[in-house]
């Protein structure tokens, strides 16, 4: 995180920042998988199992902006 506190200081006035990585597999292709054709308004679905399901991913996944929806984002300070 702190990579990300910095970027103000390190990059040039109007400096990109570009950062791609790889997951394993996609947070909305993780979610559908692990739910199992679960509605995800459904009532059965509780707030503490969305929470564990994101825990779970994030403790096994590379965190990127792929995972997040599959799209690169550029980001100017």
């Amino acid at each position: 995180m702190s990579l990300f506190r910095n970027l103000q200081y390190w990059l040039k006035p109007g400096g990109v920042f570009i950062l791609v990585d790889m997951v394993r597999q996609p947070l909305k292709s993780y979610i559908t998988h692990e739910l199992k054709g679960t509605d995800l308004n459904s009532t059965e679905l509780t707030d503490s199992r969305l929470e564990d399901l994101f825990i779970h991913f994030f403790r096994t996944q590379p965190l990127s902006c792929r995972g997040f929806g599959g799209s690169i984002n550029i980001v100017s300070i």
